[in-house]
């Protein structure tokens, strides 16, 4: 009998969804961290448009988990978290005058909504070290740009100067993102079963958010260092 798609994954669920309920190894938590994050552009094709490059700024993130026990080291996790992304613009600012604004950064922030699905392998017992790869789906909550309220912004193609109050538009980047997600870590046991985590995480974004110009390639990509409580 060969099983149609629909018919394979709900089989493939079942089955694993009656795994995880017999090893009976659930753990939740909480956690909380810094992230340094930043947009990787790329030129797709031809333009009359300069765009300047992302440098890395910093960020938060904070977020819930759900461990499902496949076996003693190994599990499945998944997680709900509010993480701020974007980066650091390149375009150089200066005053009324010219001159330069030293120490002036616009930061472009981007509050995602992210639920990463991952694959957990550990070991050890008491003091545990793991790894963990698997995928993020990410909603654009809200964008804001982060700059002084009045300045000149000079375009390093010279074609001119504009003062802004404010730079670009939500409408500038797509809602929807997803990134492949992968962490290495260690989980010390506290008390009563409780355990503290540490880890550093990585997210490359797979898919272009810009939707203002489509000559460039627009992605999300970051590292998050991480810590919190695993019950």
């Amino acid at each position: 009998m060969t099983l149609n798609p629909v018919h394979r994954w709900f089989f493939i669920f079942a089955l694993l969804s009656a795994t995880i309920a017999q090893a009976q190894k659930h753990h939740f938590g909480a956690y909380f961290g810094t992230t340094l994050s930043s947009l990787r552009m790329e030129q797709v094709a031809a333009s009359d448009v300069s765009i300047d490059p992302f440098d890395y700024k910093f960020g938060y993130t904070f977020g819930v988990f759900g461990a499902f026990g496949i076996s003693d080291n190994v599990a499945l996790r998944g997680e709900l978290n509010l993480e701020r992304k974007g980066g650091r613009s390149g375009v150089q600012l200066s005053d009324g005058l010219g001159n330069p604004l030293v120490g002036k950064h616009i930061d472009e922030h981007f509050d995602y909504l992210q639920i990463p699905a991952l694959f957990q392998l550990s070991a050890g017992d008491d003091f545990k070290m793991f790894i963990q790869i698997g995928y993020a789906f990410g909603y654009l909550l809200h964008r804001t740009d982060d700059f002084p309220k009045q300045i000149t912004v000079v375009y390093e193609n010279n074609q001119g100067q504009n003062t802004y109050k404010i730079l670009k538009m939500p409408e500038d980047y797509k809602k929807i993102d997803h990134s492949i997600v992968a962490g290495i870590g260690a989980s010390p046991i506290l008390s009563n079963g409780m355990r503290l985590q540490i880890g550093l995480r990585a997210y490359n974004g797979k898919l272009n958010i810009s939707k203002g110009e489509s000559a460039f390639d627009a992605r999300n990509i970051s590292v998050a260092l991480l810590a919190g409580l695993e019950f």
